[in-house]
């Protein structure tokens, strides 16, 4: 069972009051917000994000091996991969 409206906005204030990074944008599908933070271990990002502040998504871990620093455009690869997602998601609806 998923998490209840009350427990979905408290993770989204949390994230969005203590993440490192954050990205938002207005799409067709409603208001998506991006949050990130480096893992303990500083080479993955550890992410999650909403629609519309309730429809949470647990990203998970994001690392692209292609630079030398880690921390290296890391963010803007996630951002990009996540809305490509979710614009295939649409296109195959």
């Amino acid at each position: 069972m998923g998490m209840s409206k009350a427990d979905t906005l408290e993770v989204y204030e949390t994230r969005k009051e203590e993440s490192e990074y954050s990205f938002s944008i207005d799409l067709k599908i409603g208001k998506l917000e991006i949050f990130a933070d480096w893992s303990s271990q500083n080479v993955e990002l550890d992410y999650d994000f909403f629609v519309n502040k309730t429809d949470y998504y647990d990203g998970g871990r994001f690392m692209r091996e292609a630079f030398e620093q880690p921390e290296d455009y890391q963010f803007e690869f996630l951002v990009f991969d996540i809305l490509e997602t979710l614009n295939m998601r649409e296109v195959q609806q």
